[in-house]
């Protein structure tokens, strides 16, 4: 939920708004998965 977070802050601080900024999180998102799944990878293998 980092990105929810973050998006928000975003929009407060700048004038950020719209598709481009949930395509930024979203990417965002996709990136924190993929650093977790690699996390959980090398503890369990």
């Amino acid at each position: 939920h980092a990105p929810i977070g973050v998006r928000n802050v975003i929009r407060e601080w700048t004038r950020w708004r719209g598709a481009s900024l949930d395509g930024a999180m979203l990417a965002l998102a996709a990136l924190l998965m993929a650093a977790g799944l690699r996390a959980i990878w090398a503890v369990v293998v």
